[in-house]
């Protein structure tokens, strides 16, 4: 999450690019996804979802976001 987050910057994300196996965030977004729909089922089974909900659209406002900036979306 935060890995995603941070790469919404430009520089971080270049930077980080360079580290990752073929320079491709695929990887990255795919397990990110993973875990949003994981956190998302076990939202659904929580009493107080209102605390977590905002969590998860955010966290999926911050993948697209990031996916768009990779031409992913």
């Amino acid at each position: 999450m935060l890995l995603c987050t941070l790469c919404l910057d430009v520089d971080i994300r270049d930077s980080v690019r360079d580290h990752l196996h073929q320079r491709s965030f695929g990887p990255l977004l795919k397990t990110a996804g993973e875990f949003l729909s994981h956190f998302r089922t076990v939202e659904q089974a929580m009493v107080e979802e209102d605390a977590s909900k905002g969590f998860t659209q955010r966290f999926d406002t911050t993948l697209l976001a990031l996916k768009k900036a990779e031409g992913m979306a």
